[in-house]
């Protein structure tokens, strides 16, 4: 999963609670406005089903 926020610039990953802090402290606006339309349209897709028939296709052609 952390890959995937990191992939797809969605958010940060941290190793254990104690760095949230840190890390939310060192998340500039441009980079919170980047991962919010990163969301935003990550969530069109999740919402109209494309990311479930992608896996079931991708499924499907590994059978």
């Amino acid at each position: 999963m952390a890959d995937y926020v990191v992939k797809n610039n969605i958010g940060f990953t941290i190793k254990n609670i104690s760095e949230m802090g840190d890390k939310m402290r060192k998340i500039s606006d441009q980079d919170k406005t980047i991962m919010q339309n990163n969301v935003e349209k990550l969530s069109i897709h999740l919402r109209s089903g494309d990311m479930f028939r992608a896996v079931f296709k991708n499924i499907m052609n590994t059978l």
